[in-house]
This record gives C-alpha cells, structure tokens and sequence, in this order.
C-alpha cells in the first residue's frame, strides 16, 4: 500500500551484497520498503556520516556516475508499484486476508532462496523482537493501504500513500525535538491543504446523505494512518538497517501469509480461485511489487536516495493515467488540483533533503540555501 503506501522485496540477484563497500554516503542495505527510502533522508537531518562524502564539481558524490540508470530505476519501480495498486483497486470483490496471503507467499520464496543460497542468519543477536514487531507494524500498515487504494480512486490514494515524508518531519519535530525551518513548516501547511482538495469538501456537502462520503473518509484516514504508521517505524526502528533486507522481508512475509491463512480460513475461503482474471490479478500485485523492490534496490546503488524517493512521486503521474485511460474514471478539477499541491510539496521535501545531503561548497546548495531556513 503507501513507502499506497502495499508499500512495505529486493530481488535475489540484483540486492546489494552484506559486505558492499563502495556505497553512496548515507546509503545503507538494508532497503526494505520504498518508505525506508525516507531513512537516508531523516540521517541527512538528525546525524551527520562519520565519513565525509566524495564530492564531484557540485558536491555530490561521484562513486557512481550513472545518474540516469539511476532515475531510470526508480520510475520503473515507481511503474510497478503503481499497476499493484492498480490491481488492488480492480479486485473490490476481495478482501485483505486474500490478497495478504497471495502476496506474502511471493514475498517469501525469492527471499528465502536469497537467504539459503547465501547462508545467512534468519535470527541476527539481539535484532529478532525488532525484525518481528517490524513485520507486524507493516502488517498493519499493509491493510491500512489496502483499505485506502479499494476505498478511493487509485489517483487519490497514490498520492496520500506519498505522504510519510511529511509525517516523517512533523513526528521528528513533535517527539525528537528536530529543527523545523520554516520551509518546512510551509510544506507542511501546504500538504495539508491538498489533502482538503483530494477529500473535496463541496462534493462530500452535496453527498453528505450517501455511502459515498463514508467510504471517502474511510479511504482517506487510512491512507493517512499508513504514513503514520510507516513514519512512526522509519524513525523507532532505525537500528534494523544492519540487517540484511531478505531476512526483514522474509519475516513480513512470513507474518503476511500467516494473517492471510488464518482470515482466509476463518471466513471458509480457504482456496485458489477459480476465476483466471481474478488469479492473474491475485499474482500480479505480489509479482509487480516485488519487481519495484528489485528496480529502487538497484536504483540506489547509482543515485542518492532522496532523488529516489523523490522520483517514487510519479506514482501519481502513472496512477492518474492508468485511472484516466484504463479504468475510464474521470478525476474531478478540485481533487486533481490537490493531488498535485501534494505531489509538489512531498517533491519539495525531497529536495531539500538532498540539499541536507551536499556538502557546504556545492554550488547547488548555495544557490538554493533558501530552503534551508
């Protein structure tokens, strides 16, 4: 979901080894969901790297130098995730338990043949209560998602999903006592303003006496729950980026399939569809984000992670066309035009933190230290 946010697998053969040394500054293995993207980004404000980066003509590092493979990456798997929530929103007639336990199995058997192939330790010391509550926290997140993408047309729900930067900062602010310039604070103002646009109050007025606006404040309180949720384990559960991604994926699909089995098997619909649509579509979600994973895992390894994480917005952009011209659904003025004050601000956030990321000498932070106040 958001990380709509079915956001929360790094393929066998493209994730980064345990004992990679040449990195990009603040860049770490352990990739787990697109919203850990964001972890990177937090470091740039609440510590400094002990090691100074190598800094190319602009301050940015230059161990990797194809910045377009980069990008290229990152849209692709931003392409993937937004045909998964795609997907989600075409199966109305499933309900979370099934979709959980299809996409869990998908998740487990790559990493699970990652970890066997490289022999690793499915119980890192001292990290097995953390990896588990981890798992269960994106448990809960996951269904959050998929209440948000089944409940509001795709555009909407894409882009409520890309919000975690934001709650990100505000949780920073509010409990860890961060700094927040005033930039940041506008961003802020501003987000919430396209979130009233996307819930678009003059349409909720004239519905008020329908199911409609119901199932609209449900969708968007879930999506807004599951940035809460994925901020809140960004920023706690920091300690697990030593750990290697395959085993934290592996136990969320392990916990993902457990839920998925037993509310499967609690409502007697314990058993493979006989629909192929249905099956196809059952396949694709697990399927096509575990290809995203495997596209932003590569992605960083050529470009820094906040212009990942940036370029993760254009799940909007895909999500609107796919909307538009697959699933024929008109999106109304007032709600486009929150989606991209959003889609604007969570871009802007972005950039200011790749701004955090250079060094004082390059010419781009100087020239954009506005941002910085």
């Amino acid at each position: 979901c958001s990380r709509s946010h079915l956001q929360s697998a790094p393929s066998f053969t493209t994730m980064p080894e345990p004992q990679e040394t040449s990195r990009l500054p603040h860049q770490h293995d352990n990739v787990y969901t697109i919203t850990d993207l964001l972890t990177d980004c937090v470091d740039k404000v609440v510590e400094k790297n002990e090691e100074e980066p190598t800094s190319g003509e602009n301050g940015v590092s230059s161990k990797k130098t194809n910045h377009n493979l980069g990008v290229f990456l990152a849209a692709s798997g931003a392409l993937f995730y937004s045909w998964t929530i795609t997907a989600t929103n075409l199966l109305q007639d499933q309900d979370y338990f099934t979709v959980a336990m299809y996409r869990g199995i998908i998740l487990c058997l790559p990493n699970f043949m990652y970890i066997a192939w490289n022999q690793l330790d499915m119980f890192p010391s001292g990290k097995v209560k953390l990896i588990v509550f981890r798992a269960l926290a994106g448990m809960v997140g996951t269904f959050f998602s998929f209440t948000s993408i089944q409940s509001l047309p795709i555009s909407e729900s894409a882009t409520l999903l890309q919000m975690t930067p934001v709650f990100v900062t505000i949780i920073g602010v509010l409990f860890m006592k961060q700094k927040c310039s005033v930039f940041t604070t506008v961003i802020i103002l501003i987000t919430m303003i396209g979130v009233v646009l996307v819930a678009n109050p003059l349409k909720m007025v004239a519905e008020l006496e329908t199911t409609t606006v119901l199932t609209q404040v449900i969708g968007i309180s879930a999506g807004l729950m599951t940035d809460i949720i994925y901020a809140a384990i960004i920023i706690v559960l920091r300690s697990l980026r030593t750990v290697n991604v395959a085993i934290i994926i592996s136990y969320l699909g392990v916990v993902t399939t457990l839920v998925g089995l037993i509310g499967c098997a609690a409502q007697r619909r314990l058993q493979i569809t006989t629909d192929l649509t249905t099956l196809l579509l059952l396949l694709s979600i697990g399927v096509t984000y575990l290809l995203g994973q495997i596209c932003v895992s590569s992605a960083l390894k050529y470009e820094e992670s906040a212009v990942v994480s940036m370029v993760q917005v254009s799940q909007v952009l895909f999500c609107s066309l796919l909307q538009i011209f697959l699933l024929k659904k008109s999106i109304a003025i007032l709600e486009a035009a929150g989606i991209v004050v959003i889609a604007v601000a969570v871009l802007l956030l972005g950039f200011q933190r790749y701004l955090l990321g250079l060094s004082e000498t390059s010419i781009l932070k100087q020239r954009f230290s506005f941002l910085l106040r």
